[in-house]
């Protein structure tokens, strides 16, 4: 399977579980990646609109999107 797909998925279920936004820091500390593949991979959430961005904080949390593909 694709690793950065899984990369990318594992991104998701991460901002799924946190009651709040995380940052590139924390979500590579939390999957043992390295900085620069988790800002890669949030800025592609960002893009095709998984994953919002907060301006103020540079927090990431997951989108509606997420809901409506489930639903």
């Amino acid at each position: 399977m694709n690793n950065t797909l899984l990369k990318g998925l594992a991104v998701l279920e991460l901002l799924s579980r946190s009651s709040q936004p995380l940052g590139v820091s924390q979500i590579a500390r939390e999957l043992h990646l390295a900085k620069s593949n988790v800002h890669r991979l949030m800025q592609a959430l960002v893009d095709t609109r998984f994953v919002l961005r907060d301006d103020t904080t540079g927090g990431y949390a997951p989108s509606v999107k997420l809901w409506e593909l489930g639903s």
